[in-house]
């Protein structure tokens, strides 16, 4: 061997891993679930699909994620964002639902359901107002109203136990905890459909206060009522089936939404009927 050979530097270069060995992080790919601890490329080996390593971290640490599209009111306007995100829910649940977090800001999807109720409230104060002279009709349509907010806070939760939530996951300390929470803050913001409904049933009821002769402004009512809650029944089970890419979940919103509906409006039902009775004596 030559004295150059020795001296020369040896320029190959070693090839670097693709993966670092390392203990199990958690990191878990959004969708194929293949592992992804240890890796050096923000792309999943398993799927192909490339993912964000500083989310996926804040997700896996419980730091709260902002809601779509309602989470960026400082930047957008609290009003402009509000429209858009009803219109977005409204237009493309199932697409909604896939950007959904999986560790929301609970408080802010809350946030966000209040104010759904208070505007679906003040529509309908608007046929309200003009039954004020007849009091007896005045205070049966705001027990109505009452009725069917509360109907709607008992269904978000019978919905969210027995469609969203035949699940757990498992915490990094190895202690199961239930998808609950997360899965009622996506519920809640289903709420923008409450807006919707109040305005058909404000129209429905504002057409039959002055044209109560007219049968076929009744019979449209009721088709355009129907129609607005078959939508939103459709749209709720795209949106469980969607959530978490799970086909049971959408086999559930077809077939028990409807059960939570006539259950919590039975019970609500039964509860104003003691309620009347009460201050009727």
């Amino acid at each position: 061997m030559s004295l150059d050979s020795k001296c020369a530097p040896d320029h190959r270069v070693e090839q670097m891993p693709s993966t670092i060995t390392t203990d199990d992080e958690g990191l878990r790919c959004p969708e194929c679930e293949y592992n992804l601890t240890g890796l050096v490329h923000d792309v999943c080996p398993e799927c192909g699909q490339p993912f964000d390593r500083e989310k996926l971290l804040a997700e896996l640490a419980g730091v709260p994620a902002a809601i779509p599209i309602w989470g960026q009111r400082v930047e957008n306007g609290e009003l402009s964002s509000f429209v858009r995100t009803i219109l977005e829910i409204w237009s493309h649940p199932a697409r909604y639902a896939r950007r959904f977090p999986k560790n929301p800001d609970c408080d802010d999807a809350a946030n966000f359901a209040r104010w759904c109720l208070i505007v679906a409230s003040g529509i309908l104060l608007i046929p309200l107002i003009s039954l004020m002279p007849d009091l007896p009709r005045f205070v049966g349509g705001l027990l109505t109203c009452a009725a069917m907010m509360l109907t709607v806070l008992m269904c978000e939760r019978a919905i969210t136990a027995v469609v969203f939530v035949p699940e757990f996951k498992v915490t990094t300390v190895g202690r199961p905890k239930s998808w609950y929470p997360e899965s009622l803050a996506l519920v809640r913001m289903t709420r923008a459909y409450l807006p919707l409904s109040a305005s058909t049933t404000c129209a429905a009821w504002v057409a039959n206060l002055f044209m109560e002769q007219n049968g076929n402004v009744e019979s449209m009512s009721v088709i355009l009522l129907i129609a607005v809650g078959v939508y939103w029944w459709v749209s709720l089970a795209l949106i469980a089936g969607s959530y978490r890419k799970r086909s049971y979940n959408l086999v559930l919103g077809f077939l028990l939404i409807p059960l939570c509906v006539v259950v919590c409006t039975f019970v609500n039902a039964v509860m104003f009927g003691i309620v009347t009775s009460i201050m009727c004596f």
